[in-house]
């Protein structure tokens, strides 16, 4: 399953020296490593597929794949060796998702064993709506990714890490999953190739949210087909647009754009890098003579440098409140696109809350114990929840409306406090409460609500 806590490098580091320290015996020789180990994901199958370089005839091969969290054997292959035969040198494992840490043990003629091993990131097999953090920024000062994983693990939320754009399966993601891709700041930052920004491109029209940091993107680095979807000014052919940053930025300031509303919210931002961030400065889709990006004109500014003298200040996010597709052939809403050229990832958890409720896909507003979804709270409502938890009807589209007890998660609790609610004068859901009307739900738990027709 996507990871849930601490950056897994750093825990998978560990799991390959407590494997690498288990005791051997004394005085036999030692057995090399196989070499050039490499992993790589097929998104058809759902297998990962690891290769490996013979330095000499081995007996056996152990091929595994360990949860870094638990050092426990997600998926193992014995591949044993058939004298006078090709020596094995790749081999398919069946993985669920997830980041994991992938282990060749070979065993000598001697008896001796010796193992080598490499990270995998297995992003095959998504079913869950899930939050995608695409690390691709070199170390700098603010570990954004880091600091984003952190937060869904205190949030409750999927989340799964990668480590490029090729690792990204796109055609199993849509409505409800987030591409965080963390770019960085300059120096330590990562330029979009041309591939990638396709891929962006794609994920958007497929209705995946894209939130994206990068400070060069926009001033600096060439232009790719994500500029035709992202918001920001200028589209693929213009040019930079935008004018390249600078490294005055030292404080942020919240704004609001359409139903991203940041106000209220101010922090110091000490940047990346102790030489110049180049921080661009943002301008919505549709500023000055150039054309409107792909998916309307509905963007504005949400994040503003607000330190120095007022007309020093710049906007450095812009959120891209897609409405409607315009490219012919493609169904269905396009994905929201938040782009920064800072680095939210160390913020304040109530700005990245804000973030999470008001962009990402799967946060819909809902009338708490409305899960047929039909905007109003009856009897009808109880069926729904009781028939999906115990005759396995399909999923409700906002599980946060079957939800009536708000305590994160669904059960026959909540069948009971909604029967309490309707015939027993008992206590109202919580907030957003049927009296309230519709509104989006005020606690980040492990739930989402993709829509309720209702609202």
């Amino acid at each position: 399953m996507p990871l849930k806590s601490m950056h897994w490098k750093t825990t998978l580091a560990a799991a390959m020296v407590a494997l690498l320290t288990m005791p051997t015996v004394h005085g036999q020789v030692m057995c090399p490593s196989v070499s050039n180990l490499d992993t790589t994901t097929n998104c058809d199958t759902g297998q990962a597929l690891v290769s490996w370089t013979n330095p000499i005839l081995y007996d056996s091969f152990q091929v595994r794949a360990i949860d870094p969290m638990t050092l426990m054997v997600v998926a193992q292959v014995i591949l044993p060796v058939t004298p006078g035969m090709a020596q094995p040198t790749s081999v398919a494992l069946d993985l669920p998702p997830g980041n994991f840490g992938v282990q060749v043990v070979s065993t000598c003629p001697a008896g001796t064993t010796s193992m080598t091993a490499v990270p995998h990131n297995h992003l095959a097999g998504l079913v869950d709506r899930t939050n995608v953090v695409l690390e691709v920024a070199s170390a700098g000062m603010i570990d954004s990714a880091g600091g984003w994983m952190s937060f869904f693990t205190l949030s409750t939320k999927n989340f799964i890490r990668a480590d490029g754009f090729d690792e990204i399966c796109a055609e199993q993601l849509g409505p409800g999953d987030v591409v965080w891709v963390c770019c960085g700041t300059f120096p330590n930052n990562y330029a979009l190739t041309q591939s990638d920004g396709q891929l962006l491109a794609d994920l958007i029209l497929a209705g995946v949210g894209v939130y994206i940091e990068g400070a060069d993107i926009w001033g600096f680095d060439n232009l790719t087909p994500f500029a035709n979807y992202d918001g920001v000014a200028g589209r693929l052919g213009d040019g930079n647009v935008v004018p390249d940053g600078d490294d005055s930025c030292a404080q942020i300031t919240g704004l609001a754009h359409a139903t991203l509303d940041l106000t209220g919210w101010t922090e110091a931002y000490d940047g990346d890098s102790t030489s110049d961030d180049s921080t661009d400065r943002l301008f919505p889709t549709g500023t000055g003579p150039f054309a409107t990006d792909l998916l309307g004109d509905n963007a504005g500014p949400v994040i503003r440098k607000t330190n120095g003298p007022p007309d020093s200040h710049y906007d450095v996010a812009i959120y891209y409140r897609t409405e409607f597709p315009f490219v012919p052939g493609v169904p269905g809403e396009p994905g929201k696109v938040l782009n920064n050229s800072i680095e939210l990832g160390q913020s304040d958890d109530s700005t990245k809350t804000e973030v999470m409720l008001h962009f990402k896909t799967g946060f819909a507003p809902f009338i708490r114990g409305d899960c047929s979804g039909d905007g109003t709270c009856n009897l009808a409502d109880v069926i729904v929840l009781l028939q999906h938890l115990f005759l396995g009807t399909e999923e409700p589209l906002c599980l946060d409306a079957c939800d009536a007890n708000d305590n994160g998660g669904l059960d026959i609790g909540d069948a009971f406090y909604k029967l309490q609610f309707l015939f027993a004068a008992g206590a109202a859901p919580p907030a957003p409460a049927p009296s309230d009307g519709c509104g989006l739900d005020p606690t980040l738990d492990g739930l989402d609500c993709l829509t309720t027709a209702g609202c």
